[in-house]
């Protein structure tokens, strides 16, 4: 099987003190996905994990990343770290799998 990966989610967000983010999405392949999938491709999609990605930012620019987590087995991950009040951030989130 081919490997592959898709981002699922890219967005930034703004701490106000908060001790642990959680971040949760719908997962993969999404229904707004299989929508536009007219060839079936996303049916031979199998053993999917999630990477989620965290950048923190300047401007609108994500610039250092300070945390990285990979092969999570659901679309949901508890980030136990720490982020400064007023510090703009950054996440991806990738999906990877095999076709």
């Amino acid at each position: 099987p081919k490997s592959a990966s898709w981002i699922l989610e890219s967005a930034p967000i703004q701490a106000q003190g908060v001790l642990a983010v959680a971040a949760q999405i719908q997962p993969f392949p999404r229904d707004e996905d299989r929508e536009e999938d007219r060839d079936g491709i996303l049916n031979r999609v199998s053993n999917i994990t999630y990477e989620l990605k965290i950048w923190e930012g300047e401007d609108g620019v994500p610039e250092k990343l300070i945390y990285s987590c990979s092969g999570l087995t659901a679309p949901e991950h508890i980030i136990g770290k720490t982020l400064r009040p007023g510090t703009e951030y950054f996440w991806t989130v990738r999906a990877n799998f095999n076709l």
